[in-house]
C-alpha cells in the first residue's frame, strides 16, 4: 500500500467519524462487553462516540486489547481512537508495543502511530525492526514514530537502514525515511544546543 494510500484510509474514518452522530453513551462505567459493539461497522461510525467517552473507556480498552480472542480490526480501532483522546495513555504503551508483532499490517501501523505519540526511548527498539517490515505501510509509519521519539542511536539505526539496499523499489519510501531521519537529527541537534546554553 502507498503512502497516500495510508492517509486516504485515516482520512476517510475521521471524515465519516466527524459526520456521524453521537450514539447514546453507555453507562458511566462501560465494560469491555458494552464496547464492542461500538467498534463494529464497516465505516466505524461510532468513532466519535467513544472518543467523547473519554478515559473512563480506558479500562475497557484494556480489558478487550488484552483478549486474545479480540478480532483485529477491533484492536486496530481502539489504538486509531486512542490517538485521538487525551489523557494519561502510558497504560497503553506495552499493550501496543505488544501489536508491533501482530500479524495484521493494519493492527502494526495502528500500535506504531500510537506510540508515536506515547512512546518513549524504551520504546525504539522494536520500532526500529518495523523498518524491516514486509509492508511499505508500516515501514511509512515507524519511520514517522521514529521521527518523533528516536535518539542519536536511532539515527545511526536509520543510516543502517537507508545504506542497506532494502525497498529500492520504493523511491518513495526510501525519501520518506531520509526525511524522517535528517527531522530527527535536526530536532535533536536543537535540543543538544539548547542545552548547553546557561540558565539566565
Amino acid at each position: 500500500m502507498c503512502n497516500p494510500c495510508i492517509f486516504a484510509i485515516l482520512c476517510g474514518v475521521t471524515h465519516i467519524a466527524l459526520g456521524s452522530p453521537l450514539k447514546q453513551l453507555p453507562q458511566s462505567d462501560p465494560s469491555g462487553d458494552s464496547i464492542r459493539p461500538l467498534l463494529r461497522g464497516a465505516e466505524f461510525e461510532q468513532f466519535n462516540t467513544l472518543v467523547a467517552m473519554g478515559e473512563k473507556v480506558f479500562p475497557a480498552f484494556e480489558t478487550i486489547l488484552a483478549d486474545e480472542k479480540t478480532d483485529p480490526l477491533s484492536i486496530a480501532r481502539i489504538l486509531t481512537v486512542l490517538r485521538s483522546m487525551e489523557g494519561d495513555r502510558k497504560r497503553f504503551v506495552e499493550p501496543s508495543v505488544v501489536r508491533l508483532a501482530d500479524r495484521k499490517p493494519t493492527v502494526r501501523w495502528s500500535a506504531v502511530m500510537l506510540l508515536a505519540q506515547i512512546g518513549g526511548p524504551s520504546d525504539i527498539a522494536p520500532i526500529v525492526a518495523l523498518l524491516a517490515d514486509d509492508d511499505p505501510t508500516v515501514v511509512f509509519q515507524a519511520a514517522v514514530a521514529l521521527k518523533s521519539i528516536g535518539n542519536y542511536r536511532t539515527v545511526s539505526a536509520m543510516d543502517v537502514w537507508l545504506n542497506s539496499g532494502n525497498r529500492r523499489d520504493v523511491k518513495q519510501l526510501i525519501q520518506h525515511v531520509a526525511k524522517c531521519r535528517d527531522e530527527l537529527k535536526q530536532r535533536l541537534d536543537k535540543e543538544k544546543e539548547k542545552a548547553k546554553k546557561p540558565k539566565s
